[in-house]
């Protein structure tokens, strides 16, 4: 059996060898389900005559149940189907094992006997005794199989509704220069050791695409200027155009000689010796229409200043996507962001990874006390300011979406698994280097020489306050301060980031007592914590959608489902007990997310929420939940000043 397959599940169950006869002591006939096995190119079964074969014996359908033979109608495995269990797994998928499974599986959904999803000699088969740990874990795998079985009969629910993959006329006129100037790529490879400095070079003409689209021209004129400055900057200055970081201003502030030289020479990171090669263009998404087209180019060009053209193809060439997000800063109200597809072309898998951990809002509000001023500031490109080594460059290689040019990428790329703890672990520095002086400050001690020309705050608060600090997650730093201390705060920062060579995004800087920080709204004068209103009418409008279509039991998708999931994993930082009312919607999710490698995949994969009773309850909990509160979690004042979550003072059950 494949890994993965329900049959594995239904294997796993037997902690055994399995008779080869089936119930009624006859042998399976040839060919039919029983002796089905998986396709390698994607799970879909095939009989002995290597025909797919749906729940009617039909092909081209998914092929996880069939229609019972005449011999079959009312013994195990036609009643084994009837449940909607697989039932196409080699010879040792028998019909008792089904009906074992079957239970099982009703037992996990129900929560236990008794339950409506029961049949009669269910108890009979088990008896009242509880499951162990180890039949609980094949249950869940059995959820697997459940799920997988169902898609033939979910899938025609009306439920899931696939999203248009076709391109629009326009963008197909444009993909036929795209897939020219593919063939006219060079041939050469950059080495998985290879030095990408030694094949520089642009390798496409503009001539090649006249005629295509006059936007589109004006964009790829701009494209071939911006690579040819690039070429000068290199051979002038060793850096490519976007590289800030001041050497001397790091040295200044104190930093370690070891990260000065990682800033100014490039971050190495240990990688798979036989990591494979691999090459290919931007996500077919890109191509649908040419409004799309007209953004990527767009967005591309923004990228150049980081990017460096070569003449060859380098060892790793990831596929390009464009992530929409919203955002309020936008006159579109979207921010189109590249990203660049690590994990797909293997190197996400392939490098050493970092452990680190990222502070929740929960940590931020712990650091404070009522009536704090708050502040938020950004970093523009974060990521974008640290260098990688140019041994590494031939892994980081990208295609130009519409030119075919193949480029090298000399810092931390978006999608890149190594790429946040390296930044994170930078700018905590930087944020340490604050602190400190703050700290400093707060008791009156001298600073740092580099904070001179500051002029301290005089104020002092009458009771016991938490002393200023700032707090930094990714690229964003939230500051908490006494008063005028916040614009003092402010400016040991702003010498911080000019020193080190980075800038601040000023249109992102916000201050006051109420705001929202990582997503949550918090108000340091009441100490209430709680999920902003447009998110959480977000969140309600997704869930009631579910709940919507689970009272017309019809499916939902997996990647709807996913989400919902994890946006509500979100919201329990302001939701007390939040985590425990998640625990049945995640296995269904966890249950199959593995062998779901695409989005299209998830979007395909249909589950019927109204099956499983324990997840519906949890979702009508949330609605409830956020429907009345909003989402609001409430803090006490400790001893020292500070803000203190509430806790159970006693033994676990009190």
């Amino acid at each position: 059996l494949k890994r993965g397959s329900a049959g594995e599940a239904a294997v796993g169950l037997t902690g055994g060898a399995l008779p080869s006869t089936d119930g009624d002591g006859t042998k399976p006939e040839s060919g039919d389900a029983w002796s089905e096995e998986v396709d390698e190119t994607g799970g879909r079964s095939r009989d002995g005559r290597g025909n797919g074969r749906d729940g009617a014996g039909r092909a081209g359908s998914l092929p996880f149940e069939r229609a019972p033979t005449a011999t079959e109608e009312g013994t195990g495995p036609a009643r084994a189907r009837r449940c909607g269990l697989a039932t196409c797994e080699t010879e040792a998928r028998r019909w008792w094992m089904s009906r074992r499974l079957a239970a099982w599986h009703r037992f996990a959904v129900n929560g236990g006997w008794g339950a409506p999803g029961l049949d009669d000699d269910d108890e009979a088969l088990f008896g009242t005794v509880d499951l162990t740990p180890k039949e609980r874990v094949e249950a869940r795998m059995g959820l697997r199989g459940f799920l997988l079985a169902g898609q033939g009969e979910w899938s025609r629910d009306g439920g899931v509704k696939l999203p248009d993959t076709r391109s629009e006329p326009a963008a197909k006129r444009i993909l036929e220069y795209v897939r020219r100037a593919e063939r006219r790529r060079p041939t050469t490879v950059i080495p998985f050791d290879g030095d990408a400095r030694d094949h520089l070079g642009v390798t496409w003409d503009p001539k090649d695409f006249e005629g295509m689209d006059k936007e589109i021209e004006e964009i790829l004129a701009k494209t071939r200027t911006l690579e040819r400055e690039q070429l000068e900057h290199l051979a002038r200055t060793g850096y490519h155009c976007g590289y800030t970081i001041n050497k001397r201003g790091c040295e200044e502030l104190g930093l370690p000689q070891e990260k000065i030289r990682e800033w100014t020479e490039g971050v190495d990171f240990k990688v798979d010796p036989n990591l494979p090669h691999y090459s290919k263009g931007a996500y077919q998404i890109v191509y649908r229409t040419r409004d799309f087209i007209v953004m990527t180019g767009k967005e591309f060009n923004k990228l150049l200043r980081w990017l460096i053209p070569v003449a060859a193809v380098p060892w790793v060439e990831s596929r390009v996507m464009i992530v929409v997000k919203p955002s309020v800063l936008e006159e579109s109200g979207f921010k189109n962001r590249p990203v660049i597809d690590e994990t797909a072309s293997g190197l996400n898998g392939g490098v050493e990874h970092v452990f680190f951990g990222l502070p929740g809002v929960v940590d931020v509000i712990k650091a404070m006390s009522p009536w704090s001023l708050m502040g938020k500031r950004d970093l523009s490109d974060m990521f974008y300011s640290f260098l990688v080594n140019p041994r590494r460059w031939t892994l980081l290689g990208v295609r130009h979406p519409i030119t075919g040019q193949s480029y090298v990428m000399p810092v931390l790329p978006m999608g890149f698994t190594l790429s946040p703890p390296i930044a994170c672990a930078n700018t905590q520095l930087l944020t340490d280097i604050m602190n400190v002086e703050m700290e400093n400050r707060w008791a009156g001690k001298a600073g740092h020489p580099a904070f001179a020309h500051i002029p301290r705050s005089k104020s002092r608060p009458a009771r016991r306050v938490a002393a200023p600090h700032t707090t930094t997650y990714v690229d964003d730093f939230m500051d908490r301060a006494w008063e005028e201390w916040l614009e003092e705060l402010i400016q040991v920062g702003e010498t911080v980031f000019r020193l080190a060579g980075m800038s601040e995004k000023l249109s992102k800087r916000e201050r006051g007592y109420a705001l929202i920080m990582l997503g949550f709204a918090f108000d340091s004068r009441t100490g209430v914590l709680r999920v902003p209103e447009g998110k959480c009418q977000e969140i309600l409008a997704l869930l009631r959608s579910v709940l919507e279509r689970a009272k017309r039991r019809q499916s939902v998708s997996l990647r709807e489902l996913s989400s919902l999931g994890g946006k509500l994993m979100w919201a329990c930082a302001a939701v007390v007990c939040g985590r425990f009312y998640l625990r049945n919607v995640r296995k269904l999710v966890v249950a199959v997310q593995d062998i779901l490698a695409t989005r299209l995949d998830r979007e395909a994969f249909c589950v019927q929420v109204w099956h499983f009773g324990k997840a519906l309850e949890e979702l009508e909990w949330w609605e409830q939940v956020l429907t009345v509160g909003g989402g609001v979690r409430a803090w006490y004042v400790g001893e020292d000043g500070k803000f203190k979550a509430w806790r159970w003072d006693g033994a676990f059950g009190d």
